[in-house]
């Protein structure tokens, strides 16, 4: 399965498609241009939006009625993590703390009534509240909630189901009173700076393995809490009621400053690092840091890994900085650590956090306000400074809130849109794949086998954003021969694109046709099996052709069919003449239907359409002249239509690259069509008094016609009759520009020997420039013996041609005499004397100039004038 690589990947808001309440929209669009407290969140499939001092509830998934509930009142703001909604045995609740520590739970939402206690927090301030639960630990009739303040308290709600009470415990937190923190306050004062640098700013829990079991030897599992201010991490154990560890950033600060003398390249002074957040990842935790210096203009991101955990500090393994772009930078002042202390969060999908490598997940999330993040860890843990992947997004709204859930980061902005963060494959967004109600649009084709369901299956999880079910679905078939695969994946799509649905408009089912199309070849690339489908035989009518002919053939059907559709909506001619060809495409198949059904439903029949309009053009163009020209106008759009949409298909990222020295599949009598229309246009000029207008507009008609056509060639062109007809008319420009564009050696040469010698020279000889790789010399050579033109072929100079005068006996003597070589001359004049038996004339003519050459010869060869002097001699008796 192919590694996805920065460059397969692109980092994208996919729009959820999660009804924003009107009550909910309505407070975004008041507080737009206000500092605002809003803040989003969901949990357990409900999405809560707090904005002040109330609270709205929604299911995302039934979409029922939103719910509001009176928070607790404080002068302090609210945070998402104020609020918990939780689901017990299928009744769902919420429970929410005000900064104060006043608690407030719903233990139904169907309901208003509530239970409200305060917590004695000593002046500290609530940070967040979470659900403590674990299958190993469940109570049927009551629920647990974590409650973390920032000064790094940690306390124990529990929710009692059966009278709706709620009582506490506070657990444990960071010792104010002891000699620790008395001995640091005399040595370094309790400033500002020092308390902003304890005050915590996430709490999480994990659940590690207990060294007891329960009664029926199963494991058992213990909650630690963890609380991170932005220079120490501290773990609790809950149930012992005790500080596990603590884990200060000073730890880091020999691996930071390495690192910033290297990204640097210059000593530097007075490094400051601050933890920022934390998330449990693969056996054990990731943190995002900031860090900053005295030089430094920016702040430097970096993620490291502590391996470890459970009952001791942990050990630092991997790191990397994680760079950041200059548009996102801006936002973060240096010399103000409020400006990302508590604002740039980190986010892990369960799933990612417990797998072994980044790949075919959507990376680890750092979020901010104003843009987001998602980086790849090395599956390797040992290569530190190692960053597979980084990429970065920017956000047009404000990001105010977040979520995660097992697979996907979720944020919601200041417009009431939620969407997920994810790393699709490149090309997603061109496709239409991206949006949510392309999954609908998969037709349920009939496994026809248990290869094609298994295909179908992972095509659609694919569509659907789920690219590892899809590389999972896939894996049987990879072993498949690349035949196999080309043949499979080729009749899958040819099903999805060959079909009619009655009951969708046209424009809708072509388009989906197109997204299907892109989106299939998008899968074979990102399932890496996309050149064993290439370069694999797919059997058509009985003929073999690779894969990529028969994939590049479906593409670019789909866009003439666009195309033609688009022709067609023009003007009610071309409607009447689509319906016309339509009918005769159908009487090729024995099949009756409209258009729609015929040509723009079941695309294989594409291929036919020119050489039915040509048909349909005969039968209607036995008319008056006017009329004739309307249906050459008609006909000639229409071609012309289909030949731009193979051409921008082409040229599209998307497009089907052909095995080498393979055909197009619009060669042959595909394009010859084309050639046949300007063909016709350019007899109707001839034949017709057309007005200059109408003149020029069928000229410019054949023109176009035959530059597609001559594109579509493969082989040497040898005067095209369309070119040589252009000519003929006195559109010498016009038939040279396009002789020389396609390499029309034939008419090129033609046209050139028209000219006076001094111009024919000089065309010629900036032809064997120009053309010197495509052996326009030895051709231009070939065409003058065919037309017998001997003295201009003797004309012609270079070593090239020397060689190929040399390889015709009647030339190569003259070309000896020309170039003085008189002993070759002579010889070869022997040569020529011996062989020529059916005119003793000529014969005595070569025998005399083979002695003549030969006595004319530096170095007199006697033997050719012995044998010359013998041969005149006999003829002479």
């Amino acid at each position: 399965m192919k590694d996805l690589t920065t460059n397969d990947l692109d980092l994208v808001f996919d729009k959820q498609n999660l009804e924003c309440p009107a009550v909910v929209r309505e407070r975004l669009f008041q507080g737009r241009n206000d500092i605002s407290t809003d803040v989003w969140s969901a949990q357990n499939g409900y999405s809560w939006f707090v904005n002040r001092h109330d609270l709205y509830v929604w299911n995302q998934v039934s979409k029922l009625k939103i719910l509001q509930f009176s928070l607790p009142t404080t002068g302090l703001p609210y945070s998402a993590n104020s609020i918990a909604v939780f689901k017990k045995d299928r009744k769902a609740g919420v429970l929410a703390v005000s900064g104060e520590g006043c608690v407030r739970y719903w233990a139904s939402l169907s309901s208003n009534q509530f239970f409200e206690t305060t917590l004695d927090l000593s002046k500290e301030v609530v940070l967040s509240v979470q659900v403590l639960d674990h299958e190993s630990s469940a109570s049927p009739n009551s629920l647990l909630f974590l409650l973390s303040t920032t000064s790094g308290s940690v306390w124990i709600l529990r929710a009692d189901f059966q009278d709706g009470s709620l009582s506490s415990l506070k657990v444990g937190g960071r010792d104010e009173k002891g000699i620790t923190r008395r001995l640091s306050s005399i040595l370094f004062g309790s400033s500002k700076a020092s308390m902003e640098a304890s005050r915590v700013i996430r709490s999480l829990v994990y659940w590690r393995e207990s060294e007891e079991v329960d009664q029926h030897n199963d494991s058992v599992y213990d909650p630690v809490a963890l609380t991170l201010s932005s220079n120490t991490l501290q773990a609790f154990d809950i149930r012992g009621r005790a500080l596990l560890w603590s884990y200060s950033n000073v730890t880091l600060m020999d691996r930071i400053e390495s690192t910033l003398k290297r990204i640097s390249m210059t000593e530097i002074l007075d490094v400051r690092v601050y933890f920022l957040d934390i998330a449990c990842f693969r056996e054990g935790f990731l943190v995002l840091l900031g860090a900053t210096h005295e030089s430094a203009n920016n702040i430097t991101f970096f993620l490291a890994h502590l391996e470890g955990g459970d009952y001791t500090a942990p050990q630092l393994g991997w790191s990397s900085h994680i760079p950041i772009s200059s548009s996102c930078s801006h936002h973060f002042d240096v010399m103000d650590e409020s400006s990302f202390v508590g604002r740039v969060k980190l986010f892990v999908p369960q799933e990612t956090g417990q797998s072994s490598t980044c790949e075919r997940t959507d990376g680890v999330l750092i979020i901010y306000a104003g843009y987001v993040q998602s980086v790849y860890v090395p599956n390797d843990l040992g290569r530190i400074n190692e960053l597979p992947l980084n990429k970065m997004l920017l956000s047009s709204e404000k990001i105010i809130g977040e979520s995660v859930d097992e697979r996907y980061c979720y944020i919601m902005t200041n417009n009431g849109v939620v969407s997920a963060l994810r790393l699709l494959p490149k090309g997603f967004e061109e496709t239409g794949l991206h949006e949510v109600s392309f999954s609908d649009v998969i037709p349920d084709i009939v496994p026809e086998n248990s290869k094609v369901d298994a295909f179908h299956k992972a095509y659609a999880h694919f569509a659907k954003k789920d690219i590892a079910k899809a590389s999972a679905l896939m894996k049987p078939l990879l072993s498949l021969k690349n035949n196999d695969l080309a043949s499979l994946a080729c009749k899958y799509l040819f099903n999805l694109i060959d079909q009619t649905d009655s009951d969708c408009l046209v424009e809708n089912e072509l388009r989906k046709k197109k997204r299907q199309c892109q989106g299939v070849i998008l899968f074979l690339k990102q399932m890496d099996i996309y050149e064993k489908v290439r370069t694999g035989k797919v059997n058509v009518n009985g003929s073999p052709k690779s894969g990529a002919a028969f994939l590049a053939q479906m593409y670019e059907q789909v866009h003439i069919a666009v195309a033609i559709r688009e022709w067609q909506t023009l003007t009610e001619d071309n409607d009447f003449a689509l319906n016309m060809i339509s009918d005769i495409v159908g009487k090729m198949y024995g099949v009756q239907g409209d258009a729609d059904s015929i040509i723009l439903g079941k695309l294989s029949n594409l291929s036919d359409v020119p050489r039915a309009t040509l048909k349909a053009m005969e039968e209607l163009s036995k008319k008056t002249c006017d009329e004739r020209f309307v249906v050459l106008q008609i006909a000639a759009d229409l071609f012309l239509a289909i030949a731009t949409a193979i051409t921008n298909c082409r040229r599209s990222t998307a497009s089907v690259t052909l095995v080498p020295g393979e055909e197009l599949w619009t060669g042959g009598s595909f394009a010859d069509t084309f050639d046949a229309l300007a063909i016709t246009l350019l007899n109707e000029l001839r034949s017709a008094t057309l007005g200059r207008t109408e003149s020029a507009r069928l000229k410019d008609y054949a023109v176009r016609l035959t530059m597609f056509n001559l594109g579509e060639r493969t082989g040497r062109i040898e005067g095209h009759p369309t070119l040589v007809a252009l000519y003929t008319l006195g559109e010498e420009k016009i038939a040279l520009d396009l002789a020389e564009r396609f390499k029309d050696f034939k008419l090129l040469c033609r046209i050139c020997l028209e000219y006076e010698k001094g111009l024919r020279d000089e065309r010629l000889e900036t032809y064997k420039k120009r053309f010197a790789d495509d052996d326009f010399d030895i051709y231009l050579c070939q065409y003058l013996k065919n037309k017998n033109l001997n003295e201009e072929l003797l004309e012609q100079k270079g070593e090239r041609v020397d060689g190929f005068l040399s390889s015709l006996d009647t030339m190569r003597w003259r070309r000896e005499l020309q170039n003085k070589q008189f002993d070759k001359a002579g010889r070869s004049l022997l040569s020529l004397a011996d062989r020529e038996e059916d005119d003793a004339w000529k014969q005595k003519a070569y025998y005399s100039l083979a002695k003549l050459s030969a006595l004319c010869s530096e170095n007199r060869d006697e033997e050719v004038i012995s044998m010359c002097n013998e041969k005149l001699s006999q003829q002479a008796s």
